[in-house]
């Protein structure tokens, strides 16, 4: 977990070579010879953007239609239900939405994960992404979370939101607006979600424990949004805040195999991301990250 104000440190070159070698030997298994069209067969395949781990996940923790155990069962709960922003919406215009799952017993401690599944950053990127990771249409109304994982835990009231805006929660920019034609909303939906946090009937509220954070993409979100939820507004100034930072991945190295190509390089997909949805303020960390970034040249 990291306190706000840490959150955009850069890390020391020890820790880049020991995040680099987790990211190539954490799984035990030999490392792929990783080629271009690999990448673009991610999109094919509807994971466009995503790491293979997120991959794996996309896979691993599909909705249950039968939950074993009442406490791990979240409800999905849409946006359009409970939100007052008819904008906080999917790559395909569908309502943002959550799973939201009550504490066991009444509890003070809230947990609120961004979920993982890459980006976009164009039309034809974005036309490749499959409707799990831009639509809320293919989710059903209960994710019965893993028993061994963090949503396990009922001490907490927790919120569980798929990523179904394919911008690593960073955009807030409409198919109108934007030169790609996309809508990128991910910066939005959470920011709705947070509002409906505070709002609701016995909701999030100063001296309340507040874990903030992602997985993956989710975490890159997590990570730029944190210092400004205070600040914004999103939640009480009262609130004990923490965030929970689950593999931001973004690692300065030398690219892998000579493989310097958009689809391979998180840099040279950053860079785009700013153009495409006019949100290097966000991506910065809305001036929280004032040292030079690993994605600052050619912006």
């Amino acid at each position: 977990m990291s306190n706000p104000g840490h959150t955009c440190r850069r890390s020391g070159p020890r820790l880049a070579a020991l995040a680099a070698g987790l990211l190539l030997t954490g799984s035990g298994a030999k490392t792929p010879t990783v080629t271009k069209a690999d990448a673009k067969q991610h999109c094919l395949d509807g994971t466009c953007g995503v790491a293979p781990r997120d991959s794996a996940l996309l896979q691993l923790h599909k909705p249950s239609a039968k939950p074993s155990n009442k406490h791990l069962a979240l409800k999905k709960v849409s946006l359009a239900d409970v939100g007052d922003d008819t904008l906080a919406t999917c790559n395909d215009g569908s309502p943002g939405f959550f799973y939201w799952g009550p504490a066991a017993e009444k509890s003070r401690s809230w947990l609120v994960l961004l979920g993982y599944g890459g980006w976009c950053w164009d039309a034809d990127s974005c036309a490749l992404r499959s409707p799990e990771m831009s639509s809320s249409t293919p989710y059903g109304d209960t994710w019965d979370a893993d028993p061994d994982g963090i949503l396990a835990d009922t001490s907490f009231n927790r919120v569980w939101a798929p990523q179904c805006s394919s911008d690593a929660w960073m955009g807030d920019i409409g198919a109108n607006e934007s030169e790609a034609g996309v809508n990128w909303r991910g910066a939005r939906i959470m920011r709705t979600i947070l509002r409906y946090l505070t709002s609701r009937r016995g909701g999030l509220r100063d001296g309340d424990l507040l874990v903030f954070g992602g997985l993956s993409a989710g975490a890159r979100g997590a990570m730029v949004h944190l210092d400004t939820l205070k600040r914004d507004g999103l939640v009480p100034k009262g609130v004990r805040l923490m965030g929970f930072l689950d593999s931001p991945y973004y690692v300065e190295m030398h690219p892998f195999k000579n493989n310097t190509d958009i689809w391979h390089r998180v840099e040279t997909q950053t860079q785009q991301m700013a153009l495409s949805l006019h949100n290097e303020e966000i991506l910065r960390g809305h001036g929280a990250c004032g040292f030079p970034q690993a994605w600052q040249g050619g912006l």
